[in-house]
């Protein structure tokens, strides 16, 4: 199936030479576990993308090899005997009766082989519309859902909404929810909204059931074609229809945090953990009460989680933590406005909540100092080192650090002087950051004809946006000015207003390359 739904988007990507490879993998394997309708599916693919190589020769013998494979296990199913068309029509009933097809071996290959056949020897048997729905869902799971679309409106329109069972869909009903999540695996939105206005607009004519299920579907595609308010509406409606459905809650909670609404979001999020055991919903609870400040809210599902967090005698005060130097360490992912993604070092003061303490590089998005909200949920949950700190999805800034950086290179005097250095930066109300190894070495400026190499350091330094880049320049060169060779930054050199120191600080560095 991860092979057929490989393909199937090479495909729509445009990679129609990949796709080929895909579909070439997925018919080896097919062929190998016999399964001889899914072969069919993928031979029925190559035949087509073949007409769009440009050099189409080249799959030719792979599709002549696996029609004969396919015929091959054809004609050793016909000497098995597979049995007269009722023993057939049996063994379709056993495999449908099954609750779990996954654990039957050969399913839900050896199942659509079954379905394939059936549809074939006894289009006219009682178990025709059960077969219908069951190819369906089936050619939905391995990625051909339009394979099935004329099918299911044919079965659809030939139903009858009689039900055996007051308290169970009707055939009509079942073929209603198959077509429509058919249409919706399919991305034809439009067929599908159009399929739901129609059949909707008398609720009483489908079964409560599958009504909910076709607003569900709804939800879906309105989400995925971007109209929020649309989702949000539909899932209003759902919890209309049935105050007690979490599932829907829990979705539109999720909406409104898309859209930023946290205020919504937590509205939800409280009636769904007096409904729920302790869990997830809490600390997504948390996560909108922190964007917010309501802090008891924090508070309270930190305590039904068995969160540990500091004694308050005022509920809605802050919770902030203080894990000290080295612990609470995480890494913080942000969106940025171009769409690119980035990732900082932080420290976590609150169960969702952390201060970035990484500098950026000039040239990046600038997040030191900012305090935010995360996602707790960790971004690299496969890591197969437990002790590497989680990374997180950044959802809100609730202060922005305000802070700008410049990137010094030049001469490492070793680790004391450095450290002298960063506490004579720290007292003026600057960052300092050290971001090259230590033992790192470039060649002596000072005699370019020798084979002898200094120590060199790169690092960044913050500067508040309210401070004064000529105050760091001061007491940078306060410090600098008595080592042997010069800590460089033209960018600094410029914003001093200092020109020429810049454009020599340039000309050193392109020389120099520390």
């Amino acid at each position: 199936v991860v092979v057929l739904e490989l393909q199937r988007r090479l495909e729509r990507n445009g990679a129609r030479a990949d796709a080929v490879h895909a579909a070439r993998i997925g018919l080896r394997l097919a062929l190998a576990r016999g399964a001889r309708g899914v072969a069919r599916l993928l031979l029925a693919d190559l035949r087509r993308l073949q007409g769009l190589l440009r050099k189409p020769q080249l799959v030719t013998a792979a599709i002549a090899a696996g029609q004969a494979e396919v015929a091959a296990l054809d004609d050793a199913a016909a000497l098995a005997g597979d049995g007269d068309v009722g023993e057939r029509l049996a063994a379709i009933r056993a495999a449908l009766a099954e609750e779990d097809q996954q654990e039957e071996e050969g399913s839900p290959e050896h199942t659509f082989d079954l379905l394939e056949a059936g549809l074939v020897l006894a289009p006219e048997s009682e178990l025709r519309h059960t077969m219908i729905l069951h190819r369906a869902h089936l050619l939905r799971e391995l990625g051909r859902p339009e394979q099935t679309i004329a099918d299911l409106r044919a079965l659809l329109a030939a139903s009858g909404s009689e039900r055996d069972d007051d308290d169970a869909p009707s055939p009509r009903d079942r073929a209603l929810y198959q077509l429509a999540a058919a249409l919706l695996a399919n991305d034809d939105h439009t067929a599908f909204e159009a399929l739901l206005t129609a059949q909707l607009a008398d609720a009483a004519a489908v079964h409560p059931q599958v009504h909910r299920e076709l607003l569900w579907l709804r939800g879906r595609s309105l989400h995925e074609r971007g109209l929020l308010e649309a989702a949000i509406a539909n899932d209003r409606q759902m919890l209309d229809r049935d105050p007690d459905d979490l599932q829907a809650r829990l979705r539109l909670s999720a909406l409104h945090r898309t859209r930023g609404d946290w205020s919504a979001a937590l509205a939800e999020l409280d009636l769904l953990v007096t409904a729920l055991q302790p869990g997830p919903a809490d600390w997504d609870r948390m996560t909108a009460a922190t964007v917010i400040g309501a802090w008891a809210k924090v508070r309270d599902s930190a305590a039904r989680l068995e969160i540990g967090l500091p004694d308050s005698d005022d509920p809605d005060e802050p919770v902030l933590l203080d894990p000290g130097p080295g612990l609470g360490l995480l890494r913080c992912e942000f969106t940025e406005a171009d769409g690119s993604r980035r990732r900082y070092w932080a420290r976590r003061n609150s169960p969702c909540a952390a201060r970035i303490i990484e500098i950026a590089f000039p040239d990046d998005p600038q997040h030191f100092g900012d305090q935010v909200v995360f996602e707790p949920v960790n971004l690299e949950p496969q890591d197969d080192d437990e002790h590497r700190p989680p990374c997180f999805e950044v959802v809100a800034v609730l202060s922005p650090g305000g802070w700008h950086s410049f990137l010094l290179r030049g001469f490492d005097p070793g680790a004391e002087a450095v450290d002298a250095l960063e506490e004579a930066l720290g007292a003026g109300g600057f960052a300092f950051e050290r971001i090259s190894a230590e033992g790192r070495s470039a060649a002596d400026p000072r005699r370019p004809d020798d084979d002898v190499s200094v120590p060199t350091l790169a690092a960044l330094v913050a500067v508040p946006d309210d401070g004064e880049d000529a105050d760091l320049r001061r007491r940078l060169q306060a410090v600098v000015g008595s080592w042997p060779l010069p800590l460089l930054c033209p960018a600094l050199d410029r914003a001093a207003g200092d020109e020429v120191a810049a454009a020599t600080a340039l000309r050193q560095l392109e020389r120099w390359n520390p």
